[in-house]
């Protein structure tokens, strides 16, 4: 249908239930959307390579099981170069492949919608749920990403929920302002539920999401990491964020700088009103220079505080002589959300290890 002489720019073609083997390369901008939903039709990789590549603008896959993608670096669905630009993914359930979605060399891409029945579910792919690489201006809002949607399955991502490298910038991950309708679910990894590396990778933007929770913000369903950044400068995590119940720190900066941490619950539930522990609330490591927890004085239409209590060992740790000249301000730190109630953290609630010098405190 899709080579077809007689499907034009814009045509929606609309599938039959079943289960189709083929892999579907989308030459033309077109809307792909199943008749009945994810239940009642899968396309599957015949031999294991991407199942959906998309390499046309405006192009929208929407009601779909895709799964089979298997070989490594295959992806359940490949957004591929400048030509794929606004392509949107609404209402698909990406499984058992070896990336769920593989964003690469693209811009200006919509994964998710906040409208009810129209959020992608995406768990069980081998590396990650989702990942960018050179891509910039995407927008990732409403998915579960490791968990359903009823909360009553959880089957990770293998390592990362959301997987952002190789030159990645200006994308957001959920949505800004307080708008909890949009944001993600990412729970259950084993490496982190949201991991962003590479020094060329910078100013991308987490909001709303809950990471390391179910959707409600109140039971754990951890990662290792809730975000991990590796050697990567200028991101914004914040506002309204719930970084809670993962094994280790909720947010980790290892060799980062200049990334601004604002306005979320690390800790505690996304009322910031009881304690769901993270080991760690937040760890600062390796040569993380000048980033700015809680920064009060900042310009920007959000709540700057953090919550940072409830947790098992320290709220926040800089740990070694390379971590210099970072900010922690204006933060509430083993208290509930209003600063009146006691929610401790178990050990330290700021505790600053291994010579780590020259970091201002208040």
């Amino acid at each position: 249908a899709i080579d077809a002489t007689s499907t034009q720019i814009a045509h929606r073609i609309v599938v039959c239930p079943g289960h189709y083997k083929e892999r579907v390369n989308v030459t033309k901008p077109l809307t792909i959307e199943s008749k009945n939903g994810p239940l009642e039709t899968t396309v599957s990789s015949p031999d294991g390579n991407s199942v959906f590549t998309i390499s046309e603008p405006a192009t929208k896959i929407a009601g779909f099981t895709i799964s089979g993608a298997k070989l490594l670096e295959a992806s359940g669905v490949h957004i591929n170069g400048d030509g794929s630009t606004g392509a949107e993914l609404n209402n698909n359930k990406i499984i058992g492949n070896y990336i769920g979605v593989l964003m690469s060399n693209t811009n200006g891409c919509t994964i998710g919608n906040y409208i009810k029945g129209n959020q992608n579910i995406i768990l069980g792919n081998t590396l990650a749920g989702i990942k960018l690489s050179n891509s910039y201006d995407n927008q990732i809002k409403s998915n579960y990403i490791g968990i359903d949607a009823n909360n009553t399955i959880s089957l990770p991502n293998g390592n990362f929920g959301i997987y952002v490298t190789n030159g990645s910038y200006d994308n957001i991950i959920g949505q800004s302002y307080n708008n909890t309708a949009v944001g993600n679910v990412i729970s259950g990894h084993s490496l982190a539920g949201i991991f962003i590396e590479a020094a060329n990778t910078h100013s991308n933007h987490i909001y709303s999401n809950k990471i390391g929770t179910d959707f409600t913000g109140t039971k754990s369903i951890p990662n290792t990491f809730g975000i991990a950044i590796y050697q990567s400068n200028s991101n914004l995590i914040g506002d309204n964020n719930t970084i809670s119940g993962n094994n280790g720190a909720g947010i980790l900066l290892n060799d980062a700088g200049k990334n601004l941490i604002v306005g979320n619950f690390i800790g505690t539930n996304g009322s910031g009103n009881k304690s769901l522990p993270n080991h760690t609330g937040v760890v600062l490591s390796g040569r993380s220079i000048q980033n700015k927890i809680g920064y009060s004085s900042i310009v920007l239409p959000v709540t700057t505080r953090n919550v940072i209590s409830g947790n098992s060992w320290d709220g926040v740790k800089f740990s070694g002589t390379a971590v210099v000249g970072n900010v922690l301000s204006g933060n509430y730190i083993g208290t509930d959300i209003t600063g009146l109630l006691a929610i401790p953290n178990n050990r330290n609630g700021i505790i600053l290890s291994d010579g780590a010098p020259n970091n201002i405190l208040g």
